[in-house]
């Protein structure tokens, strides 16, 4: 069977957004029949495979048509032992050579390709991206850099913690908002600030190579290979089972950044099982975000915030995300048209799909949804996730909701 399984791959390389032409990938296979690399589009569809076939042995190279069948598109000689495979991103199409003399090049439009993945034939896999040096000196290590825009409530502004591959943040930027983009690995970091140089060089986005902790110092991040989404502080969440990879990250606390941008209209978190590191001082600060969500709804979370004055909530199913649609006119910042991948948070604030429900029904709902989820954990890794959004009261949030241009 053709047809990879994600879960099998051993190596993942994320690309926050399309290559740029000049981007170049390369690897180490053996000449073991059925190793495969594929170019992961946002679905997890094999946009470009890779493979070992005999007789020769030979490179396989296939594209995936719309109808889920393969399209073989030739194949490359390759010799007993280990070989060194370039794949290079142009302007309209990918070449794939093992060597100089042994190249195909594919008609595919890479822009919808960011993710490079592997199973354990292919040794090695690296990605030489164009300006990487560059954009790695627009990312910020440190929020003392920051600019200091002094306390207080920031209706056009937007923290996105844990900002992964870079998708809710040009949603947010798209929407005409500020925002401020958080997340520790550093190569998903780099990759972004190659996405996103227009908006940091207009002030419009900093991008923050950081973790979030209770107080500053450095701990050791756990990034997964496969899964880079489940990468944490926490060496058991991040791998479920992969291998995982450790590195020093400088964390700072929230109450560095809000002294130091202000209080934002809307906070994104999502940082695998910290995540009341940031809530909880976000909405326990002077003033809170008037929307503030995070991953699985735990209830501890759940209630510090009806403490601290949220009086509407929503359970979010993760996994609809990508059919839904911002609406036009629009209630949140500037009308756009926008298609979530998967992984993404989706619509917020009054956009959030659903009805907004009052403390006491969502207390139950989070009880049901939390012993439910428990179950399903002990039998599969692999399950629906959801997000809880919080709101300020209507009235408090109308006063407060920015007007953008």
């Amino acid at each position: 069977m053709m047809a990879p399984d994600e879960r099998k791959f051993h190596d993942l390389v994320t690309l926050s957004g399309p290559p740029v032409p000049g981007d170049v990938l390369t690897a180490e296979v053996g000449s073991a029949k059925g190793s495969f690399l594929s170019l992961l589009d946002a679905g997890g569809s094999a946009l470009l495979h890779v493979d070992i076939d005999d007789p020769g042995p030979r490179l396989r190279v296939a594209c995936e048509q719309a109808n889920g069948s393969w399209d073989v598109r030739g194949w490359l000689p390759v010799a007993v032992g280990a070989n060194a495979v370039r794949i290079e991103f142009l302007e309209a199409a990918i070449d794939v050579s093992v060597a100089p003399s042994a190249r195909l090049r594919i008609a595919v439009d890479p822009r919808s390709v960011f993710r490079v993945a592997a199973t354990e034939g292919w040794r090695a896999v690296r990605l030489e991206l164009v300006g990487a040096a560059d954009a790695a000196r627009r990312v910020l290590t440190d929020i003392a850099v920051l600019p200091e825009t002094g306390g207080g409530a920031r209706p056009d502004l937007i923290f996105d913690i844990g900002m992964h591959n870079g998708d809710d943040t040009a949603f947010y930027l798209a929407k005409g908002f500020r925002v401020v983009a958080i997340d520790a690995n550093p190569v998903l970091c780099t990759a972004a600030a190659r996405r996103f140089a227009r908006p940091i060089e207009e002030g419009r986005l900093h991008i923050l190579n950081i973790g979030i902790g209770p107080r500053p110092g450095r701990m050791e991040f756990h990034i997964n290979r496969t899964h880079s989404e489940w990468s944490s502080f926490d060496a058991a969440t991040a791998s479920r089972g992969h291998d995982t990879e450790a590195i020093m990250v400088h964390v700072q606390d929230i109450a560095g950044l809000i002294a130091r941008m202000g209080v934002p209209y809307y906070a994104k978190v999502d940082i695998e099982g910290f995540d009341a590191e940031a809530v909880i001082p976000l909405v326990s600060a002077s003033q809170q975000p008037c929307f503030i969500s995070y991953e699985n709804g735990t209830l501890d979370i759940f209630e510090t915030l009806v403490a601290t004055g949220y009086t509407r909530f929503k359970l979010v199913n993760q996994a609809e995300v990508p059919s839904q649609v911002p609406p036009i006119p629009p209630r949140e910042g500037l009308p756009v048209q926008h298609r979530f991948n998967p992984g993404s948070s989706g619509l917020f604030g009054e956009e959030s799909p659903g009805a907004w429900l009052p403390a006491a029904p969502t207390r139950a709902l989070l009880r049901s949804y939390q012993e439910a989820r428990s179950q399903d954990l002990a039998r599969t890794l692999y399950i629906d996730w959801f997000d809880l959004h919080a709101a300020r009261d209507a009235a408090e949030v109308a006063a407060r909701r920015p007007r953008l241009d």
